[in-house]
């Protein structure tokens, strides 16, 4: 793998942490059909004190419900659109996964990739390709997504922030991540965000720093992450349809 395409991959799985008390972006599961899209720009540096920064979109839906194992079920969706500029160097990026979760693992302190019953990726503009091993870090961002419980939780004072319905107060909260990788060591965060209820998944706003692994190839600073939400509905489709 390339410097750039590296630096690309691990950009890509580390803007998605967890961001709220244990639970990542979903932190409230709403009625299906619901959407919520972020904007996200990263900075840091790299080897020679090169700037690398990242920006694009991350959204997340609730794109169908069914019942499985006599359970109620719902598949989510989340996909990543970014551009990594390194230097001069420019790499465009675009992912989908679809996860069939059953509903009572998308609530908090639990950790909903480790009863995943199907899940589906879809780079670029290819064809969805079964995904074996959602947990895995090494394979997606979705361990940080759909992270397990924080740690070192702590409650913030309400703070006014502006939201597509105006200005609103948002409670906060922060903690710590860890996240294991069998190639690499581990991947360690500390967040803060603002929630709200007009979030159909409770995220509002955050910023986390989170360290590159122990043992990567490509060497870099902290990276410092600005998210936001920017826009949410009600009327979310499959992106992949097929993939079931």
């Amino acid at each position: 793998m390339s410097y750039a395409r590296y630096v690309a991959a691990f950009l890509l799985f580390a803007l998605s942490a967890g961001l709220t008390r244990a639970d990542g972006l979903l932190c409230q599961l709403p009625k299906d059909g619901a959407w919520a899209t972020y904007d996200f720009d990263s900075n840091t540096k790299g080897p020679g004190g090169r700037n690398m920064n990242i920006k694009g979109a991350l959204r997340i839906a609730s794109v169908g419900q069914t019942t499985e194992q006599e359970q109620p079920c719902r598949w989510i969706e989340v996909q990543l659109d970014s551009v990594v500029t390194v230097g001069e160097h420019k790499t465009e990026q675009s992912e989908i996964y679809k996860l069939l979760i059953p509903e009572k693992f998308l609530a908090k302190g639990e950790t909903p990739l480790e009863h995943v019953l199907r899940a589906w990726i879809r780079h670029g503009q290819g064809k969805p390709k079964k995904l074996d091993k959602p947990n895995d870090i090494d394979s997606s961002p979705l361990p940080i997504i759909l992270s397990a419980p924080w740690k070192d939780v702590k409650q913030l004072e309400s703070a006014e922030i502006e939201s597509k319905r105006g200005k609103r107060a948002c409670k906060g909260v922060e903690g710590t991540l860890e996240i294991k990788s069998s190639r690499h060591g581990v991947v360690k965060g500390k967040f803060k965000s603002r929630l709200h209820a007009d979030s159909p998944f409770g995220v509002a706003i955050s910023h986390w720093t989170l360290q590159p692994p122990e043992n990567a190839p490509v060497k870099t600073g902290d990276m410092e992450w600005d998210i936001k939400l920017v826009d949410f509905g009600a009327d979310a489709k499959s992106k992949m349809p097929d993939a079931k």
